[in-house]
């Protein structure tokens, strides 16, 4: 049974997630910007200065509009900026009235030949980079770095766009990809990533949770030798957060769950804390997925899925509820029963709902580390009239946002970019 709960935005408490409205005059001076310096420019192949002189720019201007009166969004911007700056947790962030590409400026779908995004306007399927340069604009104000995944959409975009893709329409309208149509069950971006280097450090890391290669591999009915390929391989990439910018959606929501909603529900449906911890202490093995391409099916991590504190309470997950992502991989069946358990629970359990018009912006924190925590996100199966937007006379689109993955320059301990003016 689907016990999702539809929460809007503005009756959810703060402190698992922020709606902040941009000032017109801001995002107003945001296109301005973009307009007299960036729209002649590629994003997808700029040198990063751009985007830095571009948010230094911006956070100037937002000082200076808060400076004129008491605006709370205003306000709110500016101290999650300076909470991302200095290290500190940053909740998700949903952001309204930010400049878009016009609508008219959209092309339609089916030209669309593959992922050439920076150098095919067909295949990004729009004309102009305004939901690039605005998601890359954020996550630069945000302390965070975009992050190239070797392996997704053809590789060596800055971006990628989710949406349906009309030459697989047969293959992909039931998956749950970011080319399908197919319900997205909550996960973490990029769950796959490791930094282990060899054989041995994987074994290491199995050891902690009671598990051995050997045991990896029946489980998987794959050699050990292709197992450590697979996770030393380099072909995954870590994302620390994403931006999601709507360009075009009429009706599909993007759902986030949290650490307190999913410990809510399992609860509610006779979880012990007992019963958590022995999920944070399980190992559990990272399938990548279809939208992945050459690495679809690679094991890419072998970790804990929860973590928990002292008390059992959820902190943190690691979590993809699509089919055959996730996959026990240790000796004990008691153990196995249990994640099969907790892996129905993660299908139906409660999440925030928020609809991306092309003027909204979602960040969303994929990984913790720190001081910072995270959420997870999917979004239901597409509507038929999702795959027809009328764009233009006789012109259609399909229901399409922008991606960006990105890491922490705080995780990273590199120098904040605007510490000295956020003083």
């Amino acid at each position: 049974m689907n016990i999702t709960k539809r929460m809007e935005p503005s009756r959810v408490s703060t402190q698992e997630f922020e709606e902040i409205y941009l000032p017109d005059d801001i995002s107003h001076k945001i296109k301005q910007y973009i307009d007299a310096g960036l729209k002649e420019l590629n994003p997808y192949t700029c040198d990063e200065t751009k985007v830095y002189s571009f948010a230094e720019s911006m956070v100037y201007e937002l000082l200076e509009h808060a400076s004129k009166g008491r605006d709370p969004h205003a306000e709110k911007l500016i101290m999650m900026i300076k909470r991302a700056n200095s290290g500190d947790n940053i909740p998700p962030l949903f952001i309204r009235n930010t400049p878009f590409d016009p609508l008219n400026s959209l092309l339609p779908a089916e030209n669309r030949t593959g992922f050439n995004y920076g150098g095919n306007e067909n295949d990004r399927m729009k004309q102009f980079f305004y939901a690039e340069w605005i998601s890359w604009l954020f996550a630069a104000l945000f302390n965070h770095e975009s992050v190239l995944h070797p392996s997704e959409h053809g590789g060596n975009n800055r971006f990628h766009f989710i949406t349906p893709v009309s030459f697989e329409d047969e293959k992909l309208r039931d998956t749950g990809a970011s080319t399908g149509g197919g319900e997205f069950y909550q996960h973490s971006d990029a769950t796959v990533y490791t930094e282990l280097e060899n054989e041995e450090d994987i074994q290491i890391r199995l050891a902690k949770f009671n598990s051995s290669l050997s045991v990896v591999s029946e489980r998987l009915k794959r050699p050990v030798a292709q197992i450590v390929s697979e996770m030393t391989s380099r072909k995954f990439t870590r994302v620390d957060a994403l931006l999601l910018k709507g360009i075009l959606n009429k009706s599909t929501k993007t759902h986030i769950g949290t650490p307190k909603l999913l410990q809510e529900h399992l609860e509610s449906n006779g979880f012990s804390k007992e019963q958590m911890w022995a999920l944070s202490k399980m190992p559990i093995a990272h399938i990548a997925g279809p939208a992945d391409g050459e690495i679809s099916g690679y094991v890419g991590e072998i970790n804990q899925i929860i973590s928990v504190d002292d008390n059992g309470d959820i902190l943190s997950t690691c979590l993809n509820g699509a089919e055959s992502r996730m996959i026990y991989v240790g000796s004990s069946e008691e153990d196995e029963r249990l994640f099969d358990t907790f892996l129905g629970l993660l299908r139906t359990m409660p999440t925030y709902h928020f609809l991306l018009t092309s003027s909204d912006l979602l960040f969303i924190p994929n990984s913790s580390y720190g001081k910072q925590t995270n959420v997870t996100h999917g979004r239901g199966r597409l509507t038929d009239d999702e795959y027809r937007i009328p764009i233009g006379e006789n012109k259609f689109g399909r229901r399409m946002h922008c991606r960006q993955y990105v890491s922490s320059r705080a995780r990273d301990h590199k120098a904040s970019y605007f510490g000295a003016i956020l003083q």
